[in-house]
């Protein structure tokens, strides 16, 4: 297949799928902005937590 029409064909070729259940936009602000930044700012004060929150 010639690359050019496999790209123009696939529209697309990274998919981003949620490893949590996302139903309302209380689950979304818990998992993204502005639930994330806790866990950030708790990394921010302990580095040793990074693995752990990320």
């Amino acid at each position: 297949m010639d690359p050019i029409e496999f790209h123009k064909n696939l529209k697309g070729k990274i998919e981003v799928i949620s490893r949590v259940s996302i139903e309302t936009k209380e689950d979304l602000s818990l998992a993204y902005t502005p639930g994330v930044a806790k866990a950030c700012l708790a990394i921010v004060e302990d580095p040793s937590q990074v693995y752990e929150l990320t």
